[in-house]
């Protein structure tokens, strides 16, 4: 059956794409104590979550409870998109919160959402906030998805695209929203890719914290050198 793994670009962390589903849930929720405030490097301090503790957690019981978390997510895309398209119209040329969370389709990051579910994407969301915590995470998002019916594989018929970020950005491609099928199996896995060298610290804590909720592994490889010398 298909994995559809999925990763940071190498220029971003690696918990980009996992990065822009949180912070579209966050944004979702987020109460007006917290108005102005986005999950980003400028609030990464230790004092942050302390501070401001009470009204975080009243967000994140929202987003755990909620009953539809793809949708959630759904809909605060198409309001991101609609602001950025707007501030684009005006002459205005980004804002850090609305284009976030647009590098990737809104199918993608909502098949995301219903993979984790409200409670593992919110607590992953209280750990980036508690513990300043954005790198180390797993280098390889896997995703897959089955029919209840038929007990088929239809990762590629729910998200068609070649790699998690399509090279199209055409309003289609990014706006569409996903249709799930009723009764459809979400699987999710988190891959760090190893091979001579060991675990850093922080990706060992992001790793333990996974695998109390998620599969969640490590996978070995080893490289092997072809020569593209002609005789």
């Amino acid at each position: 059956m298909t994995w559809r793994a999925i990763s940071g670009e190498e220029t971003e962390t690696q918990a980009c794409p996992v990065y822009a589903c949180t912070r579209s849930a966050w944004e979702s929720f987020k109460l007006k104590k917290l108005e102005g405030l986005a999950i980003g490097d400028d609030i990464m301090d230790q004092s942050f979550y302390e501070s401001r503790k009470v009204a975080i957690e009243e967000c994140l019981s929202h987003i755990a409870e909620t009953n539809n978390v793809a949708q959630l997510v759904g809909d605060t895309f198409t309001r991101h998109y609609e602001l950025y398209k707007a501030l684009w119209n005006s002459g205005v040329r980004g804002s850090v919160i609305v284009c976030g969370s647009l590098k990737y389709p809104c199918r993608s990051l909502q098949f995301l959402a219903a993979a984790l579910g409200g409670p593992a994407l919110a607590g992953i969301i209280r750990r980036m906030l508690k513990e300043s915590a954005l790198n180390g995470f797993p280098d390889l998002t896997c995703l897959k998805a089955i029919s209840q019916d038929k007990k088929e594989d239809i990762t590629k018929t729910l998200l068609p695209f070649s790699s998690f970020k399509p090279a199209s950005k055409s309003k289609k491609v990014l706006t569409e929203k996903l249709i799930i099928p009723e009764g459809t199996e979400f699987h999710i896995r988190f891959v760090e890719v190893k091979a001579t060298d060991h675990l850093q610290s922080n990706q060992t804590l992001w790793l333990n914290y996974l695998r109390s909720q998620i599969d969640a592994g490590v996978l070995r490889v080893k490289a092997k050198w072809i020569s593209d010398s002609t005789e």
